[in-house]
């Protein structure tokens, strides 16, 4: 299961403004390749960069967007595997993205990158 971004997403959402300082984990480099780690560098290997957990993404996405005077709530559905914004009175959504079976990391860079497009995340805050 994939755990964390890759390098390449972490790097394109620096490029948006969107800061590394609450992401969880590492990306670590060893002279046998790269791997995420909870601990920033260490005697195997030294840091690439910090990297977004499926939470901390979460974390950076709003709970509730108003889009027509209709409240959509930031909702995971495991049964379908989808991450979307629900409005819970018409059962109807705004955008989702779905997880596979690696999980949710990519659903979750995804709608990131929709709430960065619709101005729905204020990259200097984040």
């Amino acid at each position: 299961m994939k755990q964390v971004l890759s390098v390449r997403d972490v790097k394109y959402l620096q490029s948006l403004g969107i800061s590394t300082e609450n992401a969880s984990m590492y990306w670590i480099e060893t002279d046998k390749g790269s791997y995420p780690s909870t601990i920033e560098g260490n005697d195997l290997g030294s840091t690439i960069c910090k990297t977004f957990t499926f939470e901390d993404l979460v974390g950076i996405l709003p709970k509730t967007i108003m889009n027509k005077g209709v409240l959509y709530t930031l909702t995971l559905f495991f049964s379908v595997n989808k991450l979307c914004y629900y409005d819970i009175k018409s059962k109807k959504h705004i955008v989702c993205a779905y997880g596979n079976e690696d999980g949710f990391v990519d659903a979750a860079f995804s709608l990131v990158l929709w709430c960065i497009m619709k101005d729905l995340i204020d990259s200097n805050r984040h």
